[in-house]
């Protein structure tokens, strides 16, 4: 969470705590190095591409799980693997804006 309005809003509160989620606290320009992030990249450009485009919210998740499916475990990992390059490239910056 990156302290975005809706991350906040109550019902988002309501739904961490029933789930038993306890969250972090981390200042809101933090460095998002999340791999999962890179991922949702992935996820979002594929769906993007397809044709027609999902006209319903039934659809866009049908479709939005045939593209989950089809990510190559390969894609995955190298996001997971390119952690201590970027935790080594953000200690270099001092912790400056990083792009990834």
């Amino acid at each position: 969470e990156d302290n975005v309005p809706c991350h906040n809003a109550m019902v988002a509160r309501q739904a961490r705590e029933e789930v038993g989620i306890q969250c972090l606290d981390h200042p809101s320009v933090s460095p998002d190095l999340n791999p999962i992030e890179n991922v949702w990249m992935v996820l979002k450009t594929r769906i993007y591409r397809v044709l027609p485009i999902p006209t319903s919210v039934d659809k866009l998740f049908m479709v939005a799980r045939k593209v989950w499916d089809e990510i190559e475990i390969e894609i995955i990992n190298g996001c997971v693997e390119s952690m201590p390059r970027r935790v080594s490239t953000l200690a270099a910056i001092k912790g400056k804006s990083l792009k990834y």
